[in-house]
C-alpha cells in the first residue's frame, strides 16, 4: 500500500488495487462516519484536517492500525 498524508487529508493507494477483505474495509469506512470513501479507482480518501505534523502522523498511525487490523483478519481466515 502506499499512503500519502497531508495537511486535508490521507490517500491510500492499494496494491493491484485490491484490499484483503473488501467487506471489512468497507465497514472500517462505515465506522468513520462519513470522513472516509472509496473512490471508484479503489483509493481510499479519508478528508480530516490535520495541520500539523504530530496530528498527522497520529492520524497515520490510527489508520493504519485499524487497515491492518482488518488486513490480519482476513489473512487468518484465508489460513
Amino acid at each position: 500500500a502506499k499512503i500519502d498524508v497531508g495537511a486535508r487529508g490521507t490517500l491510500v493507494s492499494y496494491h493491484d488495487d485490491r484490499f484483503p477483505d473488501p467487506a471489512g474495509l468497507l465497514a472500517y469506512i462505515d465506522r468513520l462516519k462519513g470522513t472516509a470513501k472509496l473512490r471508484p479507482d479503489m483509493k481510499l480518501v479519508i478528508s480530516r484536517a490535520w495541520g500539523d505534523p504530530q496530528s498527522r502522523l497520529n492520524g497515520l498511525f490510527q489508520l493504519t492500525k485499524g487497515l491492518s487490523a482488518i488486513a490480519r483478519k482476513a489473512e487468518k481466515k484465508a489460513a
